[in-house]
């Protein structure tokens, strides 16, 4: 799911401005859907299906993959920082500070 949304933000992003916003979003779509049918195929064969007959291990490796995808996207810049960035404005009333 992290690598579909990162390539839906990606395609977003390169796609050309004067491109309507809803062909840009449809095609971030279908690129987001591609990308996470590939990884999710390629981390079946490769690495949950070997282990069917080990349930305690599938869901190690399925929570640690998580986890991975997680800190990839966090050290690569990930678009989830920029938009938390700068988002929300927190002001405070000097009275109300005890």
């Amino acid at each position: 799911m992290t690598a579909g949304a990162y390539a839906a933000w990606l395609t977003m992003d390169a796609l050309p401005a004067s491109m309507a916003v809803g062909l840009r979003l449809l095609v971030a779509a279908v690129v987001a859907v591609l990308v996470g049918a590939v990884v999710g195929v390629l981390v079946e064969v490769v690495l949950i299906r070997p282990l069917y007959r080990h349930h305690i291990q599938q869901v190690l490796v399925t929570v640690g993959l998580s986890l991975a995808s997680r800190g990839l996207a966090d050290i690569s810049g990930s678009p989830r920082k920029a938009v938390a960035q700068g988002a929300v404005t927190v002001r405070t009333r000097p009275d109300r500070i005890r």
